[in-house]
């Protein structure tokens, strides 16, 4: 999506070579540096939360207007490589809603 500046995404964490996603979705907004990046689903980004740098997978990229409804998310900083085991899973997941 070319328009988009919000993304949803979950934290996730590696343990003994499996990756596991959490449930919960937060936004972030992407800046317009990082827009021609082309972020969507299943992209790994890293943004600061609770004041650390950490990496998220994205759920959604959605456009949202920010005058409208009022909010304000702290910022997506760089997109990432995404690592092996987070691919994995990924592709189980994809394989089940399929299926």
């Amino acid at each position: 999506m070319d328009d988009a500046n919000t993304i949803s995404a979950c934290h996730f964490k590696i343990i003994d070579g499996t990756a596991v996603i959490d449930k919960m979705a937060y936004n972030w907004h992407i800046p317009k540096i990082l827009r021609v990046e082309n972020i969507k689903k299943g992209d790994v980004v890293l943004v600061r939360a609770r004041d650390k740098l950490k990496p998220v997978i994205v759920v959604n990229v959605f456009r949202e207007n920010i005058e409208d409804t009022g909010r304000s998310y702290s910022s997506v900083l760089r997109k990432l490589e995404t690592p092996p085991e987070l691919v994995n899973v990924l592709k189980q997941e994809n394989q089940k809603s399929e299926g």
